[in-house]
């Protein structure tokens, strides 16, 4: 799914409602390499909520200063 699209979805779900949105990315390393997963949560107040995401693997096991650093820069 493309910018563009999550942005509509996004505009239609919120419309009318108040709301709040929440980002994190968190890592993890399995079998020797990084794997990390983002995520896009829209929170309408009394209402439920969407979220998307999205998994990227990284070819290499890294320290977890790098790991850090590679979240926060995602």
């Amino acid at each position: 799914m493309d910018y563009r699209t999550v942005q509509e979805l996004v505009k239609k779900f919120t419309e009318g409602y108040k709301y709040s949105v929440f980002v994190g990315t968190d890592s993890d390393v399995k079998d020797g390499k990084v794997i990390y997963a983002t995520a896009l949560v829209v929170y309408r107040f009394g209402s439920g909520a969407t979220y998307f995401y999205t998994v990227y693997r990284d070819g290499n096991g890294k320290d977890l200063y790098s790991r850090i650093f590679r979240e926060a820069e995602m």
